[in-house]
């Protein structure tokens, strides 16, 4: 023993056979009083003068949070000789931690009659992080499943919303069309077609967040981008709101899908809006900045150089850091009811697949800005492509179209607005009437449109079997989810996106019946 123990020769080496058996562990050996009998090499060298004198504060080995479960579990011990065993954090000397097990217990042999206890340390630091990175590893697969798990239930709800968005679309459209201009109905169905349009857009929200929605980039300018929406984001502002719109001298162009990024600011704006207590000023910012390499705004993903900036900035609400670091985490939301917290997730996703980055920024007394920044694009060909095109629909010259979809009313609706404009339409509820219309020598099918998702065949092996009976049919895909999410059962097909579009849907067929390629 290291000092006069008041142990006899036999029971010293009883206790030093006991203790070589846990030399690697620091060990502490107490009487009742909690006085210091004995202490190793181990456990001075971790937490040095705190086991100095005769009498043991507990209390002090331990972090904070840790103490109160050890001054408990020594009170059981001594009352009740229980056995305990605890998980505890240590505190090492110049403020270091050390997680260890500590384990007490009644010892075998006691000093003149009175009972002695042991309290026998193992440091357990690096198992403690290796499981708690099990444990993140565990929470990242889970969260993975659950995601999964949303995005097919949000890309099921988004593909039977188009289904039923297309009817609508479509009798609204051939509606407006037999009336006159100005009349009171016409402006009616136009009421409607804005709506399902509006309705459309929630739907590749959803499609955005199950990764299924289309992504279809062109060029077009930043400061374009944000002025074709202008109408309906002020018509979607509370009337306590005011919303400014800010564009610099020079805007750059950038490669995006205009829906897409569309839907990033009409988030932020709906966000910015649920964030503002009372009535308040939003501004919506059109810039430009040059990021420098190593620029510590700048993700290391990201290539310096030239981006196009659209920021929201909250002029009334401020973000403290706590919620600065989880804002785009998928279910965060700051929101008492009805929050999802999906929003910012999804932006964020968004203007990742462009190529580009987001930052949030809310600084004591500053206002709350979201900026996403999309890498620059040849401005002057995103002008030329751009420019706007009439609402001529183009119509056919009697050409015969086999519709086929599993749902009746999307095509019954598209053989209608498809006999209106200058087509003669056929259609199928499945992959075998199909082919039974297609073998009859009295049907000279010039294209089919067919769904792509249905119960017996997908649509592409449709049209596969069909051109066995007709070599070089041309053939369009419709589908309410995006292309995207179709993967390559798609390629090599002109695709249709449900809802269906009027001037689209002519555009497409009228382009595929004339190209030799199709």
């Amino acid at each position: 023993m290291d000092h006069n123990s008041g142990f006899s020769p036999l029971d010293e080496s009883r206790i030093r056979n006991w203790l070589n058996a846990r030399s690697r562990e620091g060990f502490l050996l107490l009487d009742e009083e909690c006085s210091l009998v004995f202490s190793n090499d181990v456990l001075r060298e971790w937490i040095g003068e705190r086991i100095q004198g005769e009498r043991v504060d507990l209390a002090k080995l331990c972090v904070d949070e840790s103490a109160r479960d050890l001054m408990a579990s020594w009170d059981r011990l001594r009352r009740s000789d229980a056995n305990f065993y605890l998980r505890m954090k240590l505190k090492k000397r110049k403020d270091e931690e050390l997680w260890v097990d500590c384990r007490g217990e009644v010892l075998p042999f006691d000093l003149k009659g009175e009972r002695l206890f042991g309290l026998e340390f193992r440091n357990v630091t690096e198992l403690k992080l290796a499981n708690d990175k099990i444990g993140e590893l565990e929470d990242r697969i889970i969260y993975a499943q659950k995601q999964e798990t949303l995005g097919l239930l949000a890309s099921g709800i988004a593909h039977d919303l188009n289904n039923n968005l297309t009817p609508i679309t479509l009798y609204a459209s051939l509606a407006e069309k037999k009336l006159k201009t100005g009349d009171m109905f016409a402006k009616h169905f136009r009421a409607i077609r804005d709506a399902a349009n509006e309705c459309s857009a929630l739907t590749r929200q959803l499609l955005g967040f199950s990764r299924r929605q289309m992504f279809e980039p062109a060029p077009i300018s930043s400061e374009l981008l944000i002025k074709r929406m202008e109408k309906m984001l002020l018509r979607l502002v509370r009337d306590d709101v005011t919303l400014e719109f800010n564009y610099p001298k020079r805007s750059y162009g950038v490669m995006v899908d205009e829906n897409q990024i569309h839907q990033v600011v009409l988030n932020l704006l709906a966000n910015a809006q649920h964030a503002m207590p009372a009535s308040g000023r939003i501004a919506i910012e059109v810039g430009v900045k040059r990021f420098s390499e190593g620029e510590s705004m700048l993700p290391k993903r990201r290539e310096a150089g030239d981006y196009a900036s659209i920021s929201l900035v909250d002029a009334e609400t401020e973000m403290s850091e706590g919620i600065q670091d989880h804002v785009i985490e998928p279910c965060f939301t700051t929101e008492e009811e009805g929050g999802t917290g999906l929003g910012l997730m999804v932006c964020s996703d968004i203007v990742e697949r462009h190529g580009g980055f987001m930052v949030f920024s809310s600084n004591a007394g500053e206002d709350a800005r979201f900026t996403a920044y999309l890498p620059k694009f040849d401005v002057e060909l995103a002008k030329d492509v751009n420019s706007e095109n009439g609402d001529e629909l183009i119509k056919g010259a009697g050409q015969i179209v086999l519709v086929v979809d599993d749902s009746a009313p999307v095509r019954g609706a598209a053989c209608l607005f498809l006999s209106e404009n200058g087509y003669e339409s056929l259609e199928a509820g499945n992959a075998e009437e199909a082919l039974v219309l297609l073998s009859d020598a009295g049907h000279s099918i010039d294209l089919i449109l067919t769904d792509v998702v249905m119960p017996d065949l997908s649509g592409p092996e449709l049209v596969e079997a069909a051109r066995k009976l007709k070599p070089d049919l041309p053939a369009v895909c419709m589908s309410g989810y995006g292309r995207e999410g179709l993967d390559k059962r798609v390629e090599g097909f002109p695709f249709v996106p449900k809802p269906l579009n009027s001037n689209n849907l002519l555009k497409i067929v009228h382009e595929v019946l004339n190209r030799s390629e199709y």
